[in-house]
């Protein structure tokens, strides 16, 4: 098995070995502005002229500079993509945001900028080597496959069951001061944790961009929001904690359905079924944190932090090597960052850069999800009331 792995790692793959069958990404969009914000910020709406969460265009060349790794990687190195655009060979989804939209047409303007016959050539004023690459999406309240925002009344259930856990209430409990104190300064009350998020969130982007912020904002009110948010953030998803194991409906809630279509897609290559064989899912870091929380690789690859960068990019490949099939996996930092291969990290899988895909997909099965609808719809009659509150 190691002189396999070292000959597909050099690139010796001949006679016997049936190569790369199927690529699939998972990227985070790029550099955006803020959310929103709290009532006392300086920093209005006024101050971010393209509008709240938009892309700027340091974000679009964030994923131009992916895109045009994809493209050497995939197309120059390796032979496999296309280098021209064809709808049977590549599929691209995004989740209804307009950050996400235009991160993926950036990316995609990279990696499809040799495409031949796909765009006007003989029109002067058309922009040169640029093919317009479809990008499918579906409303973000109905996403269930990249999404973990859209509607779902179990989510919401299995989340209070998580909230209302003694020893959680109790941690919050012993923050009480921090929270009142961010309360009274915001001049906007924290009415639940993703408050907390999203203040730490805006704070992050103004200093992104030298923007002045209140002389309360110090190091200190930072570092402990961060503190708070890195010991409740896995539990709060769904993992282990405050005296609780990891919760597996609530794991598949969050991404079982996109971990579904990830194994669909690469059982589908397997069976040489007509399907694309490149896939691009451009979307959140909440999407590609929870999907990796399903193959118990989230710490192992973000290397302990809470959140990934503008960028970020997960790679999940099928190869054949001796009639037999293997899943690869690695992942890219952000547009600056080198990819590193992390199959091993993957609960169950051995250390090599090969997981075969039979251990892959058994290991995974307890979290998949077939019919996301029928799953959301699974609430129980003793949470009822307090779902319309």
């Amino acid at each position: 098995m190691w002189l396999l792995t070292l000959a597909v790692f050099f690139g010796v793959v001949g006679s016997g070995f049936g190569g790369l069958v199927h690529v699939q990404v998972l990227f985070r969009h790029g550099d955006r502005t803020p959310t929103g914000t709290f009532k006392s910020d300086p920093n209005q709406l006024s101050s971010w002229p393209v509008g709240w969460g938009e892309l700027t265009t340091t974000g679009m060349d964030e994923l131009y500079q992916q895109g045009r790794r994809l493209r050497q990687t995939y197309m120059d190195e390796l032979k496999f993509a296309n280098p021209t655009y064809k709808s049977s060979e590549a599929y691209f989804r995004s989740t209804s945001y307009d950050r996400t939209l235009q991160s993926a047409s950036s990316l995609l303007t990279a990696f499809y900028k040799d495409s031949e016959g796909t765009y006007p050539a003989q029109n002067p004023n058309w922009p040169r080597f640029y093919t317009p690459v479809p990008v499918h999406s579906v409303p973000k309240h109905e996403d269930h496959l990249l999404n973990i925002y859209r509607d779902c009344p179990r989510q919401v259930q299995l989340n209070m069951r998580r909230e209302a856990n003694p020893r959680f209430v109790a941690y919050l409990n012993s923050q009480k001061d921090y929270f009142d104190y961010i309360s009274e300064k915001t001049e906007t009350p924290l009415k639940h944790l993703s408050d907390l998020h999203h203040f730490l969130d805006t704070i992050y982007v103004e200093k992104i961009y030298n923007r002045t912020l209140a002389s309360w904002i110090t190091e200190g009110v930072v570092k402990r929001g961060e503190a708070v948010m890195s010991t409740i953030d896995d539990y709060g998803f769904g993992l282990s904690g405050f005296g609780k194991p990891e919760d597996v409906e609530l794991l598949k809630i969050n991404a079982g359905y996109l971990l579904n279509d990830v194994i669909e897609r690469m059982l589908s290559a397997k069976n040489a079924t007509d399907k694309p064989r490149f896939v691009g899912y451009s979307t959140h870091d909440t999407t590609i944190l929870t999907f990796l929380r399903t193959l118990g690789a989230k710490s192992a690859v973000t290397g302990g932090r809470r959140l990934i960068d503008y960028a970020a990019m997960l790679v999940i490949e099928l190869w054949e090597i001796q009639g037999k099939y293997f899943v690869s996996m690695k992942y890219s930092a952000n547009e600056k960052s080198e990819f590193e291969f992390h199959t091993k990290s993957i609960a169950g899988c051995p250390n090599s850069r090969f997981c075969p895909l039979e251990v892959f997909v058994e290991q995974r099965v307890k979290y998949v999800v077939k019919d996301p609808v029928k799953e959301c719809e699974k609430v129980e009659e003793s949470y009822a009331e307090e779902l319309l509150l």
